[in-house]
């Protein structure tokens, strides 16, 4: 019986979707027959109270993803709050920023039933009049959270600065944060509760201007620069 077929008849785990082992020495010999068959590297690690086998690389997991059919596009607002926002010609979906497992998390549910062809994370800097350094750093570093996140996912995405994502949808003076709200309203349709904050509605009109790319047939399988 090949390694594929044994995996098969293995329970899936609840918390990752993998299939578990009972022990470590299983998943080890299971790691070690899929290298024979993939001629990759495979590790055993732990997740809750079952062994998984996952590809390595540089000593980090990567996930395996089965993605889903429906293709999708996301947009991500890493602001001090932020939020994550999914657009397809059918659906909208929007998280809130609540941790870094929960977005991992979100992006793992997602990937269950989307094929998340392209992203757009909001390009972040630091403006030479800001003085709060703890306000900045947090800033910084949600940014650079949700690449991390990203590539890790292997999600391919760009990072647009606002002026870039906006063009074309809020001009001139209209930026403020409830003409914001009003246009993605009027592009997405939704609920009051979808954009009770600004940063639902920017993550949104992200989302939506990647959708836009992927439709219009960009080779998003590679980052574009």
């Amino acid at each position: 019986m090949t390694i594929n077929r044994t995996i098969a008849h293995l329970p899936v785990c609840p918390d990752c979707g993998k299939r578990c082992y009972p022990k470590q020495s299983k998943a080890r010999a299971a790691a070690r027959g899929m290298e024979s068959q993939e001629g990759v590297p495979f590790s055993a690690y732990r997740c809750g109270p079952a062994w998984h086998i996952g590809k390595t690389y540089k000593n980090r997991y990567l996930k395996q993803v089965t993605m889903g059919s429906k293709k999708a596009a996301i947009g991500i607002d890493p602001g001090h709050t932020g939020a994550l926002a999914l657009v397809n010609d059918d659906e909208m979906i929007i998280y809130d920023y609540q941790s870094i497992e929960a977005a991992d998390q979100a992006l793992t549910d997602l990937q269950r039933e989307y094929n998340i062809r392209f992203a757009v994370l909001e390009k972040v800097w630091v403006r030479t009049k800001e003085r709060n350094p703890h306000s900045v750093t947090q800033l910084i570093r949600s940014a650079a959270m949700w690449d991390c996140l990203l590539h890790v996912h292997g999600i391919p995405h760009e990072e647009y600065s606002p002026q870039t994502w906006r063009k074309g949808l809020l001009s001139g003076r209209k930026t403020s944060k409830a003409a914001m709200v009003e246009k993605a309203r009027q592009l997405l349709g939704g609920t009051e509760r979808d954009f009770a904050r600004h940063d639902r509605a920017e993550a949104a009109l992200m989302a939506w201007r990647a959708w836009e790319h992927v439709k219009a047939g960009w080779k998003t399988e590679k980052r574009r620069a």
